[in-house]
């Protein structure tokens, strides 16, 4: 079972995600938290500490927040419109 710690990246997302969850499809961000989670699995399988599973899960998060960023501005711009 992974510490505290080693789900502190994860919680971290979790709660950035529920937060977003009005403005952005449930089912994507549901899919996406479930891919952190078995990357972090995987991460912890290879050996790698909890900080270094933090560091890899929060990397790929990042990619991840910048499109829903860009998706969540792209569907406001065209709620302006109406």
């Amino acid at each position: 079972m992974p510490s505290e710690k080693g789900q502190s990246a994860l919680a971290r997302i979790r709660e950035e995600l529920d937060n977003q969850a009005e403005n952005a499809p449930r089912e994507s961000i549901e899919r996406h938290y479930q891919n952190l989670e078995r990357l972090a699995d995987s991460l912890r399988t290879l050996g790698l500490n909890d900080e270094q599973v933090d560091s890899g899960v929060m990397e790929v998060f990042q990619e991840y927040r910048s499109r829903l960023a860009e998706y969540l501005a792209t569907v406001a711009q065209g709620r302006g419109r109406d």
